[in-house]
């Protein structure tokens, strides 16, 4: 039975660690894409326009693409790899603490 819980355990590590190399190479995939394609053909695509202002717009929503994406891939990573703060735990271990003893009065 412990064997097949180890499998099932071991497995569905395996598919977290999957879905977040897949999430990873689509990322560094689509954003090179994007940032290669949007700054090599940039001349191009806003000849005659004069707005300096939707310029600046569009450059920064190029940017802020892979930065914001970038902030869920490290979360996600963070899911996957089990990164804990040491904040987070002292509070947990303080929660749990708490718990336990109004437990042991009757809660």
């Amino acid at each position: 039975m412990k064997d097949s819980n180890s499998f099932k355990k071991a497995k569905q590590r395996l598919e977290r660690l999957k879905g977040f190399y897949t999430h990873l190479t689509v990322y560094g995939i689509v954003n090179s894409v994007l940032l290669i394609v949007y700054f090599s053909s940039k001349d191009r695509m806003f000849q005659g326009t004069s707005n300096e202002e939707f310029i600046m717009w569009a450059d920064w929503n190029v940017l802020l693409t892979p930065m914001i994406w970038g902030a869920f891939l490290l979360a996600h990573a963070a899911c996957v790899f089990k990164w804990s703060l040491p904040f987070l735990k002292r509070w947990e271990e303080r929660q749990i603490k708490k718990i336990m003893e109004k437990g042991n009065q009757g809660f």
